[in-house]
């Protein structure tokens, strides 16, 4: 049997979604239709994007600070009209990016503890486009590079740190999608004419081209390591489906196959590390995953939540619980105005690190500045080694203190005031030790205080204490006698009835 099925370390991977009291409940989220996950997470914060009046918002949220939002939460709301899509900076959690329907891409610098009040002036605005703005992605090897695209026009590629576009690179008809290569040197696009393909960001030369599907629903693809892209679409009789591509040769997919029928596309989620494959669709309740070979893709299972999803939210791999044996997870937004985490397990028995499972994964560092990636430089991203993050057997992760989101002013002055001096390890509370005095070799030993003298009412009071008990003491023997001799009469009365 065993050399008829498929080797894999991930073929029972399950989906474990937090507890409701580990849930955001009460987060008014956007109702406009947009092809991004309308979240976005990262270590530290998730962000969502909401519905506003006079303008457009989003919230950022401390991952410890689940529960009900207060309605009067402050918010990020420095657009003029509705966001479309957010997307944190992979080297630097505390800096967001946020596009919008007023052609705007804007930049805001979220502190430690959270958005405490409103933020309004973001740290950096790009100006360029001349219509609504649908998607942006940053680059993941080069710091301060950003991608960009509107409605009815060209690719655009930034330069955050100078405030200037770097390219713009035409396309035929409207994109509908753009995805960078794991090392930032290529970028995937997908149009409304149904084609896909590989764009040379540097000097905008097509480097590759292939034909899509054939529905009208957008299509989307991602780009994976090992010179590989990822698409997916739907046919003319609304099959979804998906395609692998080799991104030197795009004239034959390397793999296709159908998924099942519905009537939105997927978005899709890569793990790099692992070379797995994460799609849902908004409206739909479920989460299919597959993994990826050299030339194939192989379907491992599913998660079917009960609510369809609004969105979802994707972690890094920096902020999994290693000791769990997570190896993803995802913030899915409700149709009932909530956000749950879902946790991707691999089931395990052993405590120990697995490093089958974890490998190195990228850290924050970026492998080159702007000027370097500008002047053809493609270097390998810094890693870190994931059993940095395992807790160890017997040590689980502290949990997170529960708290209510917002509160207003005083709520947020309040929890500024409680914060420690200084920055913990962790973000739960935790009780400070302070090591016993010595001097060289010899230890003095004292004695320890005494106990503090109880005064003259606290021993009058401790003695009506023991008197009330002893009532009480006596009152229950009473009462028992009492009803012991109500059973013996009983039983008398009984044995005389039977005697006649």
């Amino acid at each position: 049997m065993s050399k008829f099925v498929r080797k894999s370390a991930f073929r029972h991977v399950f989906g474990q979604p937090y507890k409701r009291e580990r849930q955001f409940d009460s987060i008014p989220i956007t109702r406009t239709s947009t092809e991004s996950s309308c979240c976005a997470v990262n270590p530290k914060f998730v962000a969502i994007i909401t519905e506003a009046s006079g303008g457009g918002s989003f919230l950022v949220l401390p991952l410890e600070q689940f529960g009900r939002l207060d309605i009067n939460h402050p918010r990020v709301c420095g657009h003029k009209q509705v966001v479309l899509d957010i997307a944190w900076c992979p080297h630097d959690d505390n800096l967001i990016a946020s596009c919008s329907e007023d052609a705007t891409i804007k930049f805001w610098q979220i502190p430690d503890e959270g958005v405490t009040e409103p933020i309004t002036t973001p740290v950096q605005t790009l100006i360029g486009h001349q219509r609504k703005v649908l998607a942006i992605e940053w680059n993941p090897a080069a710091a301060n590079i950003l991608l960009s695209f509107a409605q009815d026009e060209p690719l655009f590629i930034w330069d955050i740190g100078a405030g200037e576009c770097l390219n713009q690179i035409p396309h035929p008809t409207s994109i509908v999608c753009a995805s960078w290569s794991p090392v930032g040197d290529l970028i995937g696009t997908s149009t409304k004419g149904k084609k896909f393909r590989i764009v040379d960001p540097r000097t905008g030369e097509i480097v590759q081209e292939a034909d899509g599907f054939g529905g009208g629903k957008p299509q989307k693809i991602k780009m994976l390591k090992n010179n590989r892209a990822f698409a997916v679409g739907m046919s003319k009789m609304a099959q979804r489906q998906y395609m692998l591509f080799d991104t030197k040769d795009m004239s034959k997919p390397l793999a296709n196959s159908d998924v099942d029928t519905g009537s939105n596309t997927f978005n899709i989620f890569y793990d790099e590390d692992l070379d797995m494959i994460y799609l849902a669709a908004k409206g739909d309740c479920k989460l299919l995953y597959y993994e990826i070979a050299e030339d194939s893709v192989h379907f491992l299972s599913l998660y079917q939540p009960k609510e369809a999803s609004k969105g979802l939210g994707w972690m890094p791999k920096r902020g999994m619980a290693v000791a769990d044996h997570e190896v993803a997870r995802f913030y899915r937004l409700k149709d009932k105005n909530g956000c749950e985490p879902v946790s991707m397990i691999v089931p395990r028995k052993s405590e120990l690190f697995q490093r089958d499972i974890f490998p190195d994964c990228v850290s924050l560092e970026p492998a080159m500045t702007a000027e370097e990636w500008v002047n053809g430089a493609n270097k390998p991203r810094p890693t870190i080694d994931m059993e940095q993050f395992f807790k160890g057997a017997g040590q689980p992760a502290p949990k997170p203190m529960k708290m209510r989101l917002g509160g207003g002013a005083a709520s947020s002055n309040q929890s500024a005031t409680k914060k420690p001096e200084a920055a913990p390890v962790s973000s739960s509370m935790s009780r400070k030790f302070e090591p016993a005095a010595s001097s060289g070799d010899s230890k003095e030993i004292t004695d320890p205080p005494p106990a503090p003298s109880q005064t003259s009412a606290d021993k009058d009071e401790q003695k009506k204490q023991i008197e009330d008990l002893m009532k009480e003491v006596e009152t229950l023997k009473a009462t028992l006698q009492e009803q012991e001799q109500r059973i013996a009469a009983i039983e008398a009365q009984g044995a005389e009835i039977n005697g006649n």
